[in-house]
C-alpha cells in the first residue's frame, strides 16, 4: 500500500474498490496490461493508478463487475472485499480451503452476508484474514479502513 499523499497514510479513510485494485495488482508486480473496454467506467483516459489495475484484476478473475460497471470510487464493502481476496489467492495458488463444517454461527449477523458472498466470507474468517468488528458481530456490508485493509493484506502475506 502507498500513502495518500507523500506524508500521509490516512488511515480511518474508507478504501476505494480501485484501491484495492491497485494493490492486488501491485502485489502480483505490476505486470503490464493492454487496455481492453471490459467496464463502463474504466476507459482507456482512466486515471492511470488505477487503470491498468482494474484490467488486469478483471483479466485474471480477481475483480467483477456489476451490470457492466467496476464502480471504482465506491467504498468496498468487507464481503467484496473478502471476495477480491479469495479470488486473489486463487490466483496465486493460496490456500482456498476451507471444511464444510465451518460457518459463521458465531457472528449474529451472519444472515447480512450475501448469498454470492458467503464462501468468501467464511474462508476469510476460517483463515483469520477477517475478523469481526466484535466478538459477535462481522459486519459484511460495512466498508473497511485503510489501516484494517493493511492487517488483512499483512496476515493474507503471512499465510501465502
Amino acid at each position: 500500500m502507498t500513502g495518500t499523499t507523500r506524508s500521509t497514510f490516512a488511515p480511518n479513510e474508507r478504501l476505494l474498490r480501485a484501491q484495492v485494485a491497485a494493490i492486488l495488482w501491485r502485489m502480483a508486480g505490476e505486470p503490464a496490461v493492454e487496455f481492453q473496454p471490459v467496464f463502463d467506467d474504466v476507459w482507456v483516459n482512466t486515471p492511470i493508478w488505477y487503470r491498468d489495475a482494474v484490467i488486469w484484476a478483471n483479466e485474471n478473475g480477481v475483480v467483477q463487475g456489476h451490470a457492466g460497471r467496476f464502480n471504482p470510487y465506491g467504498e468496498i464493502t468487507r464481503e467484496q472485499f473478502a471476495a477480491m481476496l479469495h479470488r486473489y489467492a486463487e490466483f496465486t495458488g493460496g490456500d482456498v480451503s476451507v471444511p464444510e463444517s465451518f460457518h459463521l454461527d458465531n457472528f449474529d449477523d451472519r444472515t447480512q452476508v450475501s448469498e454470492w458472498a458467503t464462501d468468501y466470507m467464511r474462508w476469510a474468517v476460517y483463515h483469520g484474514l477477517i475478523s469481526g468488528t466484535t466478538e459477535r458481530t462481522l459486519s459484511p456490508l460495512g466498508t473497511a479502513t485503510r489501516a484494517e485493509t493493511a492487517m488483512i493484506l499483512m496476515r493474507l502475506i503471512e499465510e501465502a
